[in-house]
């Protein structure tokens, strides 16, 4: 068994050398995807959490971790541009050797308003990783006694293996088309949203051992989203499509959540503050097919998803994938004080929404 272990460690050492941190509910890690997500959400704070355990069946599962905050800098009303930022760090480790990534990033967006229904983003980010591993806990075929692996018979094995950090640059692009048409109760939008993002741009070394050189190749992440509102109804669809490549590695995420509004914004102030909940099935095509869920109220909210195995993998992991959360919270609009700040000094008396 401890071979077995072993043999699945070094396969997730070689995949974790090829590939980055994963999640399943892209749409609410948009740190991990984009840094032009940094700013584009609405409202004027954003705090994101997330938590993955994958393949526990396997006895040593990946488990990651995410954290991101990121705002607005200058937004008004009578500016056509103004400065998105994000803050973010992330966690991974697995197997037996708890082999592990602890990242810090960070990104400035700027965010152009070219008419009442476009924007067009460019942001630039960076940041710092570190790999390690303890070794020493892994166990190997000649140190069984016979009756159990005994850490104290030498294993003659050579597993050097350095702890080691490297700087990261990543960039990215996006536009943003939102399409409000007014109703007497509530607005019905159109929100379509379409990004490019290339990480890794440096390709930091890898410094494994004394005698290797590693270089981490750049991901390449291509995503669309959109929510678009069904009129007359509390319902609105919310399709989502992402490709992520990295070396030979690619990755295709693609399905739709179905969203029912319990509560809409409120029609005397314009503000954008309502509640419900979304639930959905994703794909990655011959890996896994993804349900999720999300419930949200007054900026606050959770999502759950769970990955069912169906590539040839889940002879190993008997269908189990990942178990996934998220927590996200939003500064919304919903103050008279945060719209007077957002209109700007001069336009108190002005009660118009913001166009969005």
């Amino acid at each position: 068994m401890k071979k077995i272990l072993l043999i699945l460690f070094l396969n997730f050492t070689l995949f974790s050398i090829a590939q980055d941190i994963h999640f399943s509910q892209l749409t609410e890690a948009p740190m991990y995807l984009n840094p032009a997500n940094a700013g584009i959400f609405d409202g004027y704070l954003r705090v994101n959490l997330n938590y993955r355990n994958q393949w526990a069946a396997m006895g040593q599962p990946y488990k990651t971790m995410a954290a991101s905050v990121d705002g607005v800098i200058g937004e008004k009303k009578d500016k056509q541009s103004y400065l998105g930022w994000s803050v973010a760090a992330f966690n991974d480790e697995a197997g037996a050797a708890s082999y592990s990534l602890n990242q810090a990033i960070v990104a400035i967006n700027g965010i152009v308003n070219l008419d009442a229904k476009n924007k067009f983003c460019a942001a630039v980010g960076g940041g710092y990783g570190q790999r390690s591993a303890n070794f020493s806990a892994l166990t190997f075929g000649n140190q069984y006694n016979g009756t159990i692996f005994d850490q104290n018979i030498p294993s003659f094995e050579n597993t050097q293996f350095n702890q080691f950090g490297y700087a990261d640059i990543n960039a990215g692009l996006q536009w943003e088309y939102q399409k409000t048409q007014k109703g007497f109760d509530r607005d019905d939008n159109v929100d379509i949203k379409a990004g490019i993002a290339a990480w890794h741009l440096n390709q930091p070394a890898q410094k494994y051992t004394n005698y290797t050189n590693e270089k981490l190749p750049m991901r390449l992440v291509g995503e669309v989203t959109a929510r678009i509102d069904i009129k007359g109804t509390k319902l609105s669809v919310l399709p989502a499509v992402v490709y992520m490549r990295q070396v030979s590695f690619k990755e295709l995420n693609l399905g739709t959540f179905l969203r029912l509004r319990f509560k809409n914004p409120t029609k005397t102030t314009g503000f954008k503050h309502e509640s419900g909940i979304s639930f959905g099935g994703f794909i990655r095509p011959g890996d896994a097919i993804i349900p999720q869920l999300l419930i949200d109220i007054n900026g606050i909210s959770v999502g759950f998803a769970y990955d069912y195995n169906v590539s040839s993998y889940k002879l190993a992991t008997r269908g189990n994938g990942g178990l996934e959360f998220s927590l996200q919270w939003h500064s919304l609009r919903d103050a008279l004080f945060k719209r007077i700040r957002e209109l700007g000094k001069g336009s108190k008396n002005n009660t118009k929404a913001t166009p969005k």
